[in-house]
This record gives C-alpha cells, structure tokens and sequence, in this order.
C-alpha cells in the first residue's frame, strides 16, 4: 500500500463530512494549493542556466572562433561562431523548433522524486527511496509567476488528477524535472539521478528542454505544500546568418552533418549555481540540412531563425572530430560554390545560442574597452583617501576613438585616424569619414595587421570629433618594429606632447583630457578587441589640516635710562589655503579639514608646480609655500 493509498483509506471515513461541504469551500481549498490535505503540487519560474535570471537587455555576446575556407576562385570567406545567453523575458512562443522564452510556455512537465531521511546527497546510494517516477505535473490555465493558475497538479496519462502526497514524517523530497513531459527519460548512474536526451531528426518537431531541481523539501518547509521549480534553458540554439559584407550571392544550403544528438545529463546531487552537466560528447549522430534560397545584398542576411521554426535545438557537448558545417551558394555569375568548415572541438553549452555568420572579413565587430581606475583598484589613492569618481565607461553619445591600422609586414601605416564611435558598452561602429573604407579596414589578412587606438578622438588641432592625421601618423609613412611594439611606442610622439589644461577643476576636464591608448593584433570570433591604457599620470595632492611652528619673538622695553630687550618662544597654528594661483586642481573636501585632497592630470614627461598660501589661525599674515 503506498501512500496515496493510506491516504485514500483515511480520507473514507470521514466521506460524510466533505460530502456536506459547500462548493465554494471546496473550491477555495484547490485554488489554494491543497492546503491541509498535503496533496504535492507545483508552482514554475523560468531563469538562465548560469544560476540567475538572464534578462534580454544583459544578455552578453561572446565571440569565439573564426574559421576560413576558400572557393573555387580564390575568394576567402570565414564562418564566425558568437554565443549569446538564451534570455527568458521575451515573449512565450509554442512553436517548434523555437525556444522557450516564458513561464507561460511550460504546460506541463515530467518530475521524479527521491524520499530521504538525511541530505540527499548523504543518503541516495544507502536508504534513499523513490517517491515517485517520472509522473506528469500539468497546468489547467495560463501560468504565471503569481495567483493560483501557476499551479501544476499531478495527473494522469489521460491528464486526470493523479496526487502523491509529503511524508507526514520529517522525511525529506527532493524534486527533479524536464520540461516539456514525455521528452526524455530519467535514470540514475553512481547514485546520482540522469536524465537522457535526444533532438528530434525533423527540425520543426525539436522541442526545447527545460530543466529543474529542489533538494531537501519536506512538508513543514511547506506553507501551501506546493514546491516552487525555477526551469532553465538546458540545449543550445544554434542559428546561421550571413553577414552585410558578404558580396551578392544567393544562398541555396546549410547543413550540419557528424553532429551527435543524443547524450545524457547528470544532476548535481545538493543546490548548486548549475542543476548538473552533460556529457562530453553525445552519440546517434545524424545530418541536419536546410534548403534555402536566400538572396544576400548589402545587409545581413538570416539564414535560419525561430521566426521559421529553423533554430536547432541540440543537446550541449564537445564536437567531435567529423562534425562540419556545410554552406551552399551561388554567386553574381551564376557559378555555385560549396564550402565546409570543420566544426571540431566547438563546446556547445547549455542555455546558450551560437550563431554562425557567414562573411567575407575577419572582423565582423570592435570591442574599445575603457582603462581601468587610477591607482589602487580597491579605491583608495596613494595617500589612503577615497578616490573621486572617474570616468571608468565611455559615454551613452558623443564618444569615439581614433584607429591606425599598421602592415606588420611591410611596416608601414594602411589605415590613419579612422574614427570609431562607441557605445557606453564599448561597442564600435566605423566613421564612413575616415581615410579607409569599412569594406578595406575589415580585412581577410589576419595576423598581417597590427591595430592602434587612442582615445579622445582628436585632431592635431585639439578640435574633437574632427577627422585628421595625427602629426607624424599619415597613411603610407613607414614604420619600424621598435614603433609597432606597443601603442605607448607608436604614439610617443603624441603622448609626449599632450599637453592638459592648467585649469582642472572639475572631473569632467579632467575625464576630457584622460588620453588612453591600446594596441591589438588578436582578433577572435570575428571581433577585433583593444583595451586601452592610462596614459597620463593622476597627481594627488593632500592638504594638511593643520600645524604648528615655533619661533621666537623679541620686543624691546622702553626704561627710564635705558632700552631692555625681552625674548620668549611660542607655538601658533596654521594651515594651508586651498587657493592655487597656477595650476588649479579639483578638490575633494574643505580647505582646514583633514580629508582635502586634490587632484590634478599630468604628463609624466612634463614638470608641475602647485602654489597656495598658509594661514595663522590666528593672525591673517600668509606666507607663500
């Protein structure tokens, strides 16, 4: 007798007294989780596979490989893989082939539950006990992250309630599931629970499986005896695009082929960031083809999307050798063309999507990262006060780099003062001003070029925002491998005469004259990355409150016959005046306090003074210091 069945039996003898109940009372106990008759139900959320939930807008892109084939006529084309989190904020979809993007999408899911005395982790492979085996929890409504139509109750195969009940003892569940239910299969594997996984053969049947877990629940942690599960993303998306720069061309194929579709998934055993891992590398490997007729011009062009029910939905894993990604197009001429490209050793990651975009560049994207703070990271300064708030982003508008492209091997300049505007997140779009051409600059020559930024975009002149060579710096002149060692190296010349204003009384003139350079060769994913540097000197000053100087006055008496003089020596207190009378930093605190501290840009190659007055406390002689 399990124990839904013991329960039946109590509940029998007193089939008088809920027979009396009213209807609406009957329906207020449902509406609230069961509440009393400790029947398990289950409320759902969604979040992203790393732990926490992946809002859309804080979804970050990461650029990993480029790879490079050829065609018949010599043209080099590159395959960039980007991966980006799969947020769960947008809109619910229930199509196939697409992802699951809302609490709203999940109808129903498969859930087993392990009975245990102690921890979970402690007790499985000894007195652990299966409560219940992959049962199917439904929803009757439209779920939502609040009010009673977020419950899923047990049911049946033929979706009639079905309930299991909390151990009335201090025993404890603990939960897991997939969604949606009928999917996968669970398992167990060296005491740990398993769940195995395959992609459908026929893209637009794929579904997106959604994962769960709760350890160590018992009913007394239960108010309303219903258990919250947060399902994350468990497969990987996988899109192809071809990119702007791509020459016009009608795209007729993609295909994927050696690329294993089933594999297992392992869960954690106690409550984690991540609900456990998946297997190294899967098995059932199959080819995955897409016919297309997609005509490429001058923007980017989607080859596969949720928007067609397209997007592969696959189990995460390592590549093995033989898997490949094949594109087929024709070309202005007419003449066709056929190009693979090895997809080996790829990580395929849980809750994430990769893209795989098609161009005729090796840079797709700039990435200008800003320097970091001045001076000590924890905050403080060199004299042990908190440091004011400098500039540590670019702003939201109005910001960009100057860009010099170098010929490594050649040694010579190919590209000069190339503006780059940027995004507060550092993101680079090219000025169509500049002396090069976006389709020239994005270059097929990887490792060839050598590429140097600095920032504030300026003209010799000291104009912002204009374009011009930099003194020195012109397209076509020569340079040496001692110049193209480092940004420092290449711009000296223009370091060295930076020159900041006498007046910095204000942290936005200082952040105006902060000049920063990087240099970068590397380029991954089709993304060129610089991260600039300081390349001023922050000057901190610190102004004493006060202090004390001896010294000795003499007064001569004026006697009846003759003149005596007295001599005593005394102490008088003074502090410095925070009034400068050449260079004029900015100032943090007030003048006759112990927390004042100014600072001031410098160039390192140039020398400072700073000139104020002290006071007597008591006395309103100054003296210059």
């Amino acid at each position: 007798m399990d124990i839904r069945t013991k329960i039946y039996s109590a509940l029998s003898t007193i089939a008088a007294m809920t027979a009396i109940m009213a209807c609406s009372e009957i329906d207020n106990v449902a509406n609230n989780h069961y509440l009393g008759d400790g029947r398990i139900s289950f409320s759902a959320s969604t979040a992203a596979v790393d732990g926490g939930t992946m809002r859309s807008a804080e979804a970050k892109t990461q650029n990993l490989t480029s790879i490079a084939a050829q065609t018949d006529d010599g043209k080099t084309l590159y395959l960039h893989t980007t991966v980006t989190p799969i947020p769960v904020d947008t809109a619910a979809t229930t199509m196939r082939g697409t992802k699951t993007e809302s609490v709203a999408s999940i109808k129903d899911f498969g859930v087993t539950a392990y009975k245990t005395t102690n921890a979970f982790a402690a007790d499985l492979t000894t007195a652990g006990t299966q409560h219940f085996d992959n049962v199917k929890a439904k929803t009757s409504g439209t779920p939502s992250t609040s009010s009673e139509w977020n419950t899923y109750k047990i049911v049946s195969e033929s979706d009639v309630e079905d309930p299991y009940y909390w151990p009335e003892n201090a025993d404890k569940l603990s939960f897991f599931a997939y969604s949606p239910y009928d999917i996968a299969s669970f398992g167990t594997s060296t005491g740990k629970v398993t769940l195995s996984y395959t992609a459908d053969e026929t893209i637009k049947e794929q579904k997106d499986l959604l994962i769960a877990a709760a350890f160590d629940e018992s009913r007394a942690n239960q108010s309303t005896f219903s258990q919250s599960l947060t399902f994350k993303h468990a497969l990987t998306a996988v899109t192809f695009e071809a990119a702007a720069d791509l020459f016009p061309c009608t795209i007729t194929k993609v295909s994927l082929s050696g690329i294993p579709t089933t594999n297992t998934y392992t869960y954690a055993t106690a409550t984690g960031a991540s609900y456990g891992t998946w297997g190294t590398t899967g098995s059932n490997v199959k080819t995955f083809d897409f016919p297309l007729n997609v005509k490429v011009t001058s923007s980017t062009a989607t080859l596969t999307s949720d928007t067609d029910e397209t997007t592969l939905l696959m189990v995460p894993q390592t590549l093995p050798s033989g898997a490949t990604a094949t594109i087929e197009f024709t070309d202005a001429a007419l003449r066709k063309h056929k190009l693979s490209y090895s997809l080996a050793g790829q990580l395929w990651e849980a809750g994430k999507q990769v893209k795989y975009t098609l161009s005729s560049s090796s840079i797709t994207s700039i990435q200008i990262d800003f320097a970091e703070v001045y001076a000590q990271q924890s905050g403080s300064d060199a004299l042990g006060a908190t440091m004011p708030s400098f500039k540590t982003s670019f702003a939201a508008s109005n910001e960009a780099v100057g860009l010099y492209i170098v010929d490594i091997v050649n040694h010579k300049i190919v590209g000069s003062n190339i503006k780059v505007n940027v995004s507060s997140a550092g993101e680079g779009t090219i000025e169509t001003n500049g002396n090069l051409s976006t389709q020239s600059f994005l270059s097929d020559q990887t490792g060839k070029y050598k590429y140097f930024a600095y920032y504030p975009y300026k003209d010799a002149a000291g104009t912002y925002y204009t374009y011009t060579e930099l003194t020195g710096l012109a397209a076509g002149n020569a340079t040496t491998t001692t110049s193209e060692a480092s940004a420092e190296a290449f711009f000296k010349d223009y370091i060295a005469s930076w020159t900041p204003p006498t007046t910095q009384n204000t942290l936005a003139i200082i952040d105006q004259y902060d000049l920063q350079a990087g240099e970068t060769t590397s380029i991954s994913g089709g993304k060129l990355t610089i991260k600039l540097r300081h390349q001023m000197g922050l000057a901190a000053i610190a102004m004493a409150s006060s202090g004390t100087s001896s010294h000795e006055e003499t007064r001569t008496l004026d006697g009846n016959t003759t003149n005596t003089k007295y001599s005593s020596t005394s102490t008088t207190e003074y502090y410095a005046l925070d009034e400068f009378s050449d260079n004029l930093p900015y100032k943090v605190g007030t003048r006759n306090t112990a927390d004042l501290r100014c600072y001031f840009l410098v160039n390192p190659a140039k020398t400072y003074t700073f000139s104020t007055t002290y006071k007597y406390a008591d006395a309103d002689a100054q003296r210059q210091w």
